[in-house]
């Protein structure tokens, strides 16, 4: 694992774990915890920032069939969360919006070729992870292509979870900003 991993697997009573300025591209669990008055303490230094995404390799393509200006590409693992350009893309959810009534569109698909409500305001853009077909669809209201952006995806479960407290107590996590995560802290 990390290096803040290993940093928390070696810690004792009252430990505290210094992170300096910088991105760690990295998920930690604390497994072992403080206690009373002498907590396990993760702290950074101004400007320590935790970035939780999986990498992958995005071989994203137009998807006409789907609609205009929507993109997609295999993802080896669930999405839960998608940043573009630093910024958080709304995520649909398939199993709750794919049951389409008679004569009309899945609600998804509708979303797609025609927008959110006939309007992007205050949207920007959408995601919609398909399970079946294992990959991750796109559309920015603006007709952003996603090969010219930054996309980071963070996947669905614990492992999209930037620092997880798994069994232990008095932990203590500060002055650490969290990103790309589907949950910062469980």
């Amino acid at each position: 694992r990390g290096s803040i991993q290993k940093g928390l697997d070696a810690a004792l009573l009252g430990d505290v774990l210094h992170l300096s300025p910088g991105i760690y591209t990295e998920r930690v669990v604390f497994t072992k915890g403080g206690a009373y008055g002498r907590p396990v303490t993760m702290e950074g230094a101004d400007g320590a920032i935790l970035d939780a995404s999986t990498p992958f390799a995005a071989d994203w393509h137009p998807m006409p069939d789907v609609g205009p200006d929507v993109y997609g590409t295999p993802v080896p693992f669930e999405v839960g969360q998608v940043v573009a350009d630093g910024k958080m893309v709304v995520l649909l959810d398939e199993r709750r919006i794919s049951a389409a009534k008679d004569g009309e569109l899945p609600p998804w698909l509708d979303i797609f070729r025609n927008g959110v409500q006939k309007r992007w305001d205050g949207v920007g853009g959408v995601a919609l992870y398909r399970h079946q077909e294992k990959d991750l669809l796109v559309k920015f209201g603006d007709g952003r292509d996603p090969r010219k952006m930054s996309i980071e995806c963070a996947p669905m479960g614990p492992d999209g979870v930037g620092v997880l407290i798994d069994g232990a107590d008095r932990c203590v996590v500060r002055n650490i900003g969290l990103r790309n995560a589907r949950l910062g802290i469980l």
